[in-house]
């Protein structure tokens, strides 16, 4: 029988480490203890809830040209630039672009003198609407999920886990969380005169008390929402993606009514109020054409079809515009549906038409911009090569778009 030795031996080939090399290693261990290494360490990034007042432009590490190993879309390379500091577009009708802290997690919203984005690196950031300087950077935690939305003073704004971050609006600081524990919330946080409705995408509608921000009602609805309640009298109505509209007691969270619309929605319903003071809610059907109902009852009142789908609607001041997919942008009389004007589009809209003062933009997603005048006549034509992180805002005679790399742009519709 034969015994193995357990003795390791020593390979007389292999030569012993060299003592160069035992040096590296200790220093490599040693180096974050080190105070000049640490002066180069990046400065940590401020803890969740602290507002950052900038003194100097801040850069986010970004991957270079290729640099992933993944396929790069070749829209948002220039010239051998970084990923996402794309050049911005000049135009007579651009007065200022500015560049968000980091990618955009969704479209701007208007607040006063300000404009808000939300970050996938978790911020909320204020720029200045007359400058596009930064005001103040607020880190929330995980991504910015949805757009923000402005009550006063506050600014509300989700994250993907901790719920709804409210700051203030002043100066940033986060002055509490309120928990969201329904899922992720659709579209946008919704502020009305004395509600803040939210939609989740497990088929919750939340409505909370717009002063306290205390929970009202929470009611399960029988589908998806495709986009944020909107509060009319006492209903708040829910556009469902798949079956139609669905409308609750704003005191209770009971059902109301509900209207069928084949095919499902597209975009969000509108509130239009007529000549004759009727309220109605009017909503792109993806297979209906555009339908009007009674705000109160959910009933049919009128439906207008063009040869495409309608992709959305917007209803500022009494007037009701919609785009279609057939590449038409449609001024609609609002109590009978009935078309008042009509241009045709350079290419299929992505979202609903933005309407100022005195001008029209119709955006795609692919950072083309068509300008129209009240009578929609055709004006300019500005491409911002990059693509939108939503739709864009409007204040008076201007509207701001943001890209999801990054840029966002103040445009005069006037």
């Amino acid at each position: 029988m034969t015994t193995r030795s357990s003795t390791k031996t020593t390979d007389p080939a292999r030569p012993a480490p060299a003592p160069g090399l035992l040096l590296l290693s200790l220093l490599a261990a040693l180096a974050p203890a080190s105070p000049l290494l640490a002066q180069i360490n990046p400065k940590e990034p401020p803890l969740p809830g602290e507002p950052f007042i900038p003194d100097q432009p801040v850069e986010p590490d970004l991957p270079l040209e290729g640099e992933s190993g993944r396929a790069i879309d070749p829209d948002l390379l220039d010239s051998g630039r970084r990923i996402g500091d794309l050049v911005p577009v000049a135009h007579e009708r651009i007065a200022w672009s500015a560049r968000a802290d980091a990618n955009l997690a969704s479209g701007p919203v208007v607040c006063g003198r300000g404009v808000l984005v939300g970050t996938v690196t978790g911020h909320v950031q204020l720029l200045d609407a007359g400058r596009g300087t930064e005001v103040w950077r607020t880190r929330v935690g995980p991504p910015i999920t949805v757009r923000p939305g402005v009550l006063d003073d506050r600014v509300l704004a989700l994250d993907a886990i901790s719920g709804m971050n409210v700051l203030e609006l002043g100066a940033g600081g986060v002055l509490r969380t309120v928990p969201m524990p329904d899922g992720d919330v659709v579209d946008r946080i919704a502020p009305f005169e004395e509600l803040v409705a939210v939609a989740t995408r497990a088929g919750i509608v939340v409505l909370l008390e717009r002063e306290s921000l205390r929970v009202v009602s929470r009611t399960r609805v029988p589908g998806s929402p495709a986009t944020a309640p909107i509060v009319v009298g006492d209903h708040a109505i829910v556009a469902l993606a798949a079956t139609g509209l669905h409308a609750v007691r704003t005191r209770d969270g009971r059902a109301a009514w509900t209207r069928p619309i084949a095919g499902g929605v597209n975009g969000a319903p509108v509130h239009v109020r007529t000549p004759d003071g009727l309220d109605r809610i009017v909503v792109a059907g993806a297979a209906a054409g555009v339908v009007a109902v009674d705000a109160a009852t959910g009933r049919e009142v009128w439906r207008h079809r063009e040869a495409g789908a309608p992709i959305g609607l917007a209803a500022p001041e009494g007037r009701l515009l919609a785009v279609f997919a057939s590449r038409r942008l449609v001024e609609l009389e609002p109590s009978r549906g009935g078309a008042l004007r009509g241009v045709a589009l350079g290419g299929v809209p992505s979202f609903a038409p933005t309407v100022g003062a005195r001008g029209v933009l119709v955006a795609r997603a692919n950072g083309v911009l068509e300008l129209f005048d009240d009578e929609l006549r055709r004006g300019d034509r500005i491409e911002l090569r990059g693509a939108l992180a939503g739709p864009p805002a409007v204040s008076g005679s201007t509207a701001y778009v943001g890209l999801k790399r990054r840029l966002v742009y103040r445009v005069r519709l006037d």
